[in-house]
């Protein structure tokens, strides 16, 4: 039986963090589409045992900008065959974030237990299998390809959404004598979107429900979906794996920053 504190590990993850032309998108009167904070964590209304043996929780992620808007539902934890853990989830937006809100970005936050450790020993890279290296939303995706990817938590190019991925395996550099080998935290995913996130040195993936464009200045996030549009129903799988030993380490690319002084 899976222990109760796992839900509390399953965030709601809205929106994505604004750059500079998102700054000034939602400059003056506030946007449908943007929540701030974007991470919350669910209350649970309830739980039970259902018919595939899973736990089987009621959660409310309330808005903590506006308390009228929340998105309920169920969220099952169970495991699979292969001893990985199976997360099924069925959320919809009530009735005040139906008629109010569209999401540049939302979806399930899993928050790896590793992240309560000291930061010297937390992942620092994420591997994956789907589109890569950079991000991909609806209008950036050209300079993608399919492949075996790899990239640093402290890389300039690391926040946002990757897209058609398999799974991403968030873990440390190991060399080949394998002395440095840590469990890693595997994430396989069931949309195919996944966001990489790095908060205060811990490596954080997002299930995505929902993705939309960047926009520019002068206009708004192409793709944008109403809650009411949304599928929130679906599953994926995350568990702890020993990794092979890896050819290379992964390092930062910080030319970008260290050129710009930030």
């Amino acid at each position: 039986m899976l222990s109760c504190d796992y839900i509390n590990t399953l965030l709601l993850r809205i929106d994505r963090k604004a750059g500079m032309d998102r700054q000034i998108q939602i400059m003056g009167k506030p946007k449908p589409y943007h929540h701030d904070p974007y991470l919350l964590e669910p209350t649970v209304l309830g739980m039970a045992t259902n018919v595939n043996g899973a736990l089987e929780y009621s959660v409310r992620y309330t808005f903590k900008d506006d308390e009228s808007q929340w998105i309920e539902g169920t969220i099952a934890l169970g495991y699979d065959e292969q001893g990985k853990i199976e997360v099924s989830y069925d959320l919809k937006p009530n009735d005040a974030c139906a008629a109010a809100s569209q999401f540049t970005e939302l979806g399930l936050t899993i928050v790896n237990v590793e992240c309560g450790q000291d930061k010297e020993i937390r992942a620092n890279r994420v591997d994956w299998v789907g589109e890569g290296p950079l991000t991909g939303v609806p209008g950036k995706s050209k300079m993608n390809s399919f492949g075996h990817w790899a990239i640093h938590k402290d890389d300039y190019r690391f926040l946002g959404n990757r897209t058609n991925v398999k799974w991403a395996m968030a873990t440390r550099n190991v060399p080949k004598s394998g002395n440095n080998a840590r469990s890693a935290f595997v994430l396989e995913s069931g949309t195919g979107n996944v966001s990489f996130e790095n908060i205060d040195g811990c490596i954080l993936l997002t299930e995505n429900f929902a993705v939309a464009g960047y926009g520019g200045k002068s206009s708004g996030p192409s793709g944008l979906k109403k809650a009411s549009d949304i599928k929130m129903k679906g599953s994926c799988k995350f568990y702890l794996v020993l990794p092979d030993t890896f050819d290379s380490d992964v390092v930062p690319d910080l030319t970008y920053t260290s050129h710009y002084g930030f």
